[in-house]
């Protein structure tokens, strides 16, 4: 047996239904407000972009990319008409945007002692992994102009912390608190860790390692002792 519904309860339900469905309109307008608005400073807001080499050791793949013997990649990743993959360095050139890379240049020798540890390689493993890594690198900086790129030794910026903040964000065309500059500084390290005294290091590699770093331009001046 059905109940039948009074007109007041039918005309209650019935304003019910058109306040949701104002709610609804008013909600669909302030996140399309937002999206605008948030659309309109990602296009006006200066693009950042800071290249982590580190992790990308842990990659099976990383002496190549996922890339054939000739530098380009089997799969078509390297093709003009599509987004390159995170691998790829040709991405800032597809990107077109405004860039800010930020290289921190640590010594050779404690890259690939992390690099062995991490990924529980062997030494002469790990050694390719990071030239694979440092010819990534080159091919980047290649890729850019003039005030896209500042590069920064890790040792130089833990004897004078204060000063490479600042120079980091006048890099990043930001203007930052004397509080922010000294709360950064007091937790930066007091020395550098040298992770290479932690491994051992037949001849032959470390002599392998010091004629490599002597080939790269950017890594002047590393040695096992300095």
């Amino acid at each position: 047996m059905s109940a039948e519904r009074s007109p007041r309860a039918a005309s209650s339900d019935t304003a019910s239904a058109r306040v949701g469905q104002r709610a609804d309109s008013t909600v669909h307008l302030v996140e399309t407000s937002k999206g605008r608005k948030l659309e309109d400073a990602g296009r006006e807001r200066r693009a950042v972009t800071a290249l982590a080499i580190g992790n990308i050791g842990k990659r099976r793949d990383a002496a190549t990319g996922g890339h054939g013997g000739d530098g380009h990649a089997t799969g078509g990743c390297c093709d003009a008409r599509q987004k390159p993959r995170s691998h790829d360095t040709s991405r800032i050139a597809w990107a077109k945007l405004p860039l800010r890379v930020i290289h921190v240049i640590r010594n050779p020798f404690d890259n690939i002692a992390t690099l062995k540890r991490h990924d529980r390689v062997p030494l002469a493993s790990a050694v390719q992994r990071y030239f694979a890594l440092v010819a990534t690198v080159a091919a980047t900086r290649g890729q850019l102009v003039p005030g896209e790129l500042l590069e920064l030794r890790h040792e130089d910026f833990i004897a004078r912390p204060t000063d490479h903040l600042r120079g980091l964000c006048d890099f990043l065309g930001v203007e930052p608190t004397d509080d922010y500059v000294a709360d950064s500084a007091a937790i930066v390290s007091r020395s550098p860790h040298q992770s290479r005294r932690a491994i051992e290091w037949p001849p032959g590699i470390r002599v392998e390692v010091e004629r490599r770093i002597a080939e790269v331009p950017f890594l002047a001046g590393y040695s096992f002792e300095a």
